[in-house]
């Protein structure tokens, strides 16, 4: 890959970028190496009624159990009833047609006298898309969010030591 004034960036780098390597060409290098490894799913895959099922099981288990604004918990459904909405979202996912609902609003406490947070609820479809779309996006983050707690943590003992 060519960069400014016909340098090449990423050759022999590893999997680090260097200092002066723009990020976008960083991220370039990696989503070319983890299609590659088969580590990062493909659009299609991604969004296969397989893949949303999964995570919505996966939601199921451990995420929170409050219903959004259309009023239904993970116990209200079938599975029958998961696969067939499931299967619907990833058409509308693949089409381009996928819009999020609305979020249903709830006051939190903050503490006596500190006044209220408000907490959005999501519809539990949505939450279904939005930790695939985690879930798919992860291998190609990770490195961005640890070099970033990297700079902070090198920037905190330089103020520090100061």
């Amino acid at each position: 890959m060519l960069g400014y004034e016909g340098r090449r960036y990423g050759a022999g780098q590893g999997n680090k970028p260097s200092r002066h390597e723009p990020l976008h060409y960083y991220l370039k290098r990696q989503l070319k190496k983890h299609k590659r490894n088969g580590t990062l799913l493909p659009f299609k895959q991604a969004f296969s009624r397989e893949n949303l099922y999964d995570c919505f099981e996966e939601l199921k288990r451990s995420g929170g159990q409050a219903a959004g604004v259309d009023g239904i918990t993970y116990s209200d459904l079938s599975p029958g009833e998961v696969s067939r909405f499931v299967g619907q979202l990833s058409k509308c996912i693949r089409g381009g047609k996928y819009r999020p609902h609305d979020t249903r609003s709830v006051p939190i406490p903050k503490g006596p006298g500190k006044g209220y947070r408000t907490l959005k609820i999501k519809i539990i479809f949505d939450r279904v898309v939005a930790k695939t779309l985690q879930k798919a996006l992860s291998p190609l983050t990770s490195y961005i969010w640890s070099r970033m707690c990297m700079k902070a943590k090198r920037y905190s003992i330089e103020l520090a030591s100061a």
